[in-house]
């Protein structure tokens, strides 16, 4: 061993110049290697922070569960945190100037649905219990409706529903109202009545489209609430990402009984993995 050593330091001092280049060549190299994966890992972060900034940080998500499979998805083993909301239904909003949006839109989340979902205050504070309310900002700029941090409201709730010859099917705030020459042709229920206190103001959230007819307004939901009735979405932040996930979202939605379950593939995709219906649906996009 010390016969190579001092071969190879002999042929170091006779080669100078070949030598220098070698070492400043190898550093250079390392250099360019760690700097590509340092930008190739920032990139991929920030764009996971952009993600979250516009759709919430959440990975898998149940629609339509009940209490009893909300617990069980808490237990999961794959769940690190589970946020749960519940769209509560639409009110008239009294004295909306704007003629495309004559509703508010309630929606509801639990405690962690305030932190994780993008959900930016401009005054006040978030809710804390049933009862209190956010509103968009919107509907006092756009809808010219004067409130106010502590004014109470109450709002008689309830679903949409197009109203046409071959029935009645409801609507979401996907839709844009209904009307024609005519007039509106769609129908507001009214299955109870809440009243609110308002906490606080809110930037107009980025997942309201902007054809919606209901501005929306945001309350809490008490899960521990024994009396709480009704469907929710259950919306899941995963210990691990791993191609697994989705395999593992399907069997738990089916041993519970549960008929939605979605993924957040924009998000998921900066962590490298892809659900194999969009592969194909990917696939199927670039041969047309």
């Amino acid at each position: 061993m010390n016969i190579v050593n001092s071969l190879t330091v002999r042929q170091l001092k006779k080669n100078r110049k070949r030598t220098v280049v070698t070492v400043l060549g190898s550093i250079i190299s390392v250099a360019m290697i760690t700097a590509v994966c340092t930008l190739g890992f920032s990139f991929m972060d920030l764009m996971q922070r952009i993600t979250i900034s516009n759709t919430g940080e959440w990975h898998v998500v149940y629609r339509g569960v009940d209490k009893q499979q909300a617990e069980a998805i808490k237990k999961d083993e794959a769940a690190q945190t589970v946020i749960l909301s519940r769209d509560a239904g639409y009110a008239y909003l009294n004295g909306s100037q704007n003629p495309s949006k004559p509703y508010i839109f309630i929606r509801e989340y639990n405690a962690q649905g305030f932190v994780k979902f993008p959900v930016r205050l401009i005054e006040g504070r978030m809710p804390e219990r049933p009862g209190e309310i956010v509103i968009s900002q919107a509907i006092i700029t756009n809808g010219k409706v004067n409130y106010k941090t502590g004014d109470i409201i109450t709002l008689e709730i309830g679903q949409r529903y197009a109203i046409r010859n071959e029935g009645m099917y409801s609507l979401s705030q996907e839709d844009s109202l209904l009307r024609d020459k005519d007039g509106v042709y769609e129908a507001l229920s009214k299955d109870f009545t809440n009243i609110y206190t308002i906490v606080g103001i809110i930037e107009r959230p980025e997942w309201e489209p902007a054809w919606s007819p209901g501005y929306t307004a945001i309350s809490y939901l008490d899960e521990s609430d024994e009396t709480v009735q009704g469907r929710m979405n259950a919306s899941v932040i995963l210990k691990r990402i791993n191609r697994g996930l989705f395999e593992h979202a399907r069997k738990l939605a089916s041993e519970l009984g549960i008929d939605e379950v979605a993924f957040n593939n924009e998000l998921l995709r900066y962590y490298g993995v892809i659900a194999d219906d969009t592969v194909r649906k990917m696939l199927f996009t670039d041969k047309v």
